[in-house]
């Protein structure tokens, strides 16, 4: 806080009006304020080591001369031991920044976030494998009744196609599926059903020369084929998925990680049964 010099003159002493020693200070200059005796002065503040900011003064040839001719220095006193503690606070804050930056990077490095990113990952790739079971289903409605156009007569695999897709499509799936395995294992087996009852559905087909030729049949066995294509690679990348993340949950140290910071991660359930049972037969036509 800037206050009046209390009384007396600004300077220890007469102003300087001649050189001291080698340094030549100009008249009416001011090396160094007199705080002797102020009341409102921090004890200590008139040591050489305190810092003195000077208001109402310019600095000419190195010395501070007031402004005007007869105006009294108003100044501020800035302690040594103040501006240490000043200093020292700072010197802490900047070290617990530093030391907070480098506990996060030690725990980046050490895959503190592999648990949520690879449980992203994981379902991600489900929901992906779920789009691909959904993609099929819908193309079986058109497909059969092609095939019920040439093949009125084979009402057992029109019914057995029928009920497989019901009874895919119908199943609710828990939020947990993915750490359930009699749920999951019972929404494979239901998707394993469905493919084998289109391929004997496809197999029909051979004893009908005109539903091979017909235009619709050909587009839908197309669509039908291409899609048994995606879902094996939506199967293959949620397993490569699935195997990372449980890896994760069950290898030291991320195991260590997961038990402190994510308690809850549970191994995810992946596909068991052959690739046979998933993919519907190819026939030539």
């Amino acid at each position: 806080m800037a206050v009046p010099f209390p009384q007396g003159p600004p300077c220890e002493g007469p102003p300087l009006r001649e050189s001291q020693g080698s340094i030549n200070a100009p008249p009416g200059s001011c090396p160094r304020p007199n705080i002797r005796g102020h009341p409102k002065l921090i004890a200590g503040a008139g040591n050489r080591s305190g810092a003195f900011f000077y208001e109402d003064a310019v600095l000419t040839d190195g010395w501070m001369r007031p402004k005007q001719e007869g105006m009294v220095f108003r100044w501020n006193v800035q302690p040594a031991g103040e501006r240490f503690a000043m200093s020292n606070r700072f010197t802490k804050i900047a070290v617990r920044v530093t030391a907070l930056c480098v506990v996060g990077l030690g725990l980046a490095s050490c895959g503190v976030n592999a648990v949520p990113t690879q449980d992203e990952q994981v379902k991600a790739a489900w929901s992906q494998v779920q789009n691909e079971y959904q993609r099929r289903a819908d193309l079986i409605p058109n497909l059969v009744a092609t095939v019920k156009g040439y093949a009125a007569h084979e009402e057992n695999t029109f019914k057995e196609v029928t009920e497989a897709r019901a009874k895919a499509t119908q199943m609710v799936l828990p939020a947990n599926i993915l750490s359930n395995p009699q749920a999951f294992h019972q929404f494979e087996q239901n998707q394993a059903q469905l493919s084998g009852a289109l391929g004997r559905l496809l197999a029909v087909s051979e004893a009908y020369p005109q539903l091979k030729a017909d235009q619709n049949f050909l587009v839908l066995q197309a669509q039908l084929e291409g899609t048994e294509n995606r879902i094996a690679v939506a199967r293959r990348d949620y397993i490569a998925a699935v195997q990372q993340y449980n890896t994760t949950l069950r290898t030291i140290p991320s195991r260590w990680i997961a038990a402190v910071l994510y308690p809850n991660a549970k191994p995810y359930q992946t596909f068991t049964s052959s690739a046979a049972d998933q993919t519907a037969p190819k026939v030539s036509f």
